[in-house]
């Protein structure tokens, strides 16, 4: 029985010269990335090993017709225009075209070139800078967030959406950390994590001292360091701290618009508790969309904030209005006139409700 994935990468392993390519570096850190979150990854410098290369061609038609998804690496046009690696997902295309794959879908993940120098037929896919600090978390919400989850990803993530599906009504368009409990071993990976970052950031801050002409190589690595450390602080549900790690990250590299998208999430995320954070959010997505005015992920993702407020402030200005019928109701049974108690109550708590939401909205930042 020939073994299905849920994902195939595609990607060129060597250059002329037989030397191991960049591509293929980026691929088998997707690879990694993507199995830890649960995926089935054709991936064929392990696959392919396993299975034998002189079974090559039928192991990747086949792999090819049992994945969902196709991702095509590559830091060159001529990598992504290869040989193999334009068959791979020129196929692909050509089965989504056909309709034989109707629910599968092409990503690019690319570096040291732009999208215009991607081959023409890759240039219509979602495409991801991997030079980018969360382009590998971008890229697996796309594949966890598709319109038919049930699907066209594997059991262990089609678990975890469901799970995030009932544990809120509001969900934002990225994904946030799992709340299931860490086993003793999993903690204890963790503490090591953070003692490694905080061991490399302690590095890097003395770096910065001695080494003053690497500046800029240094403080992005510093920034992204952060970043990692902030991660963990949301995956255990300290948002606080994961706030004063990522706003390191960004005064270090103020242009880097991820660092700020994630921020935004942090505090999308708070606003459930703390109306006050919706704010914060649309202030921090408005200022990735400066760095990067034409990202749709932004742009669903404000949309996605703007909206949850306003069906909040609505729960408030009920929950006001009805909290004032109550109190009247009860002033009304003392003065013996219930009615028109009630009455005052409802339109007194309407128009405060009402002036609480006009201020708030006023104070809100406006879209770019």
């Amino acid at each position: 029985m020939e073994k299905k994935y849920d994902v195939f990468i595609s990607f060129k392993n060597s250059d002329s010269d037989g030397n191991k390519t960049k591509d293929s570096i980026i691929a088998e850190q997707l690879y990694n990335y993507l199995t830890e979150k649960g995926l089935s990854v054709f991936f064929s410098n392990v696959e392919l090993e396993f299975l034998g290369k002189a079974q090559y061609t039928r192991v990747i038609d086949n792999a090819l017709e049992s994945s969902q998804f196709l991702i095509a690496v590559g830091c060159s046009n001529e990598n992504l225009d290869s040989q193999w690696v334009r068959y791979e997902w020129e196929s692909f295309i050509n089965d989504v075209r056909s309709g034989i794959k109707s629910n599968a879908e092409i990503f690019v993940l690319y570096q040291d070139m732009t999208v215009n120098q991607l081959p023409r037929a890759l240039r219509q896919h979602q495409a991801f800078n991997a030079s980018e600090a969360i382009s590998l978390e971008k890229l697996f919400n796309f594949i966890k967030n598709s319109s038919d989850p049930s699907k066209r990803v594997s059991a262990v993530v089609r678990q975890d959406i469901a799970s995030e599906q009932t544990s809120a009504k509001l969900e934002s368009t990225i994904s946030f950390e799992d709340n299931n409990p860490k086993t003793p071993k999993q903690r204890d990976r963790e503490e090591d994590k953070f003692n490694e970052l905080k061991r490399t950031i302690k590095q890097y801050n003395e770096e910065l001292n001695s080494n003053p002409n690497d500046e800029k190589i240094i403080k992005t690595k510093l920034a992204l360091t952060y970043y990692e450390c902030s991660m963990l602080y949301k995956e255990q549900g300290e948002s606080d701290l994961a706030i004063i790690d990522l706003e390191k990250a960004i005064n270090l590299e103020p242009a880097n618009d991820s660092y700020r998208e994630y921020l935004a999430e942090i505090y999308y995320k708070r606003g459930y508790k703390e109306q006050k954070e919706y704010k914060n959010a649309i202030e921090d997505l408005n200022q990735a969309l400066k760095l990067d005015p034409a990202n749709s992920l932004y742009h669903k993702t404000l949309e996605k904030i703007k909206k949850d407020r306003k069906e909040l402030i609505i729960i408030l200005i009920v929950l006001v209005g009805g909290i004032s019928a109550v109190v009247g109701f009860i002033i009304g049974l003392v003065i013996g006139a219930k009615l028109i108690s009630a009455i005052i109550g409802i339109v007194g708590g309407s128009i405060i409700g009402f002036l609480w939401a006009l201020i708030g909205d006023r104070t809100l930042p406006k879209e770019n």
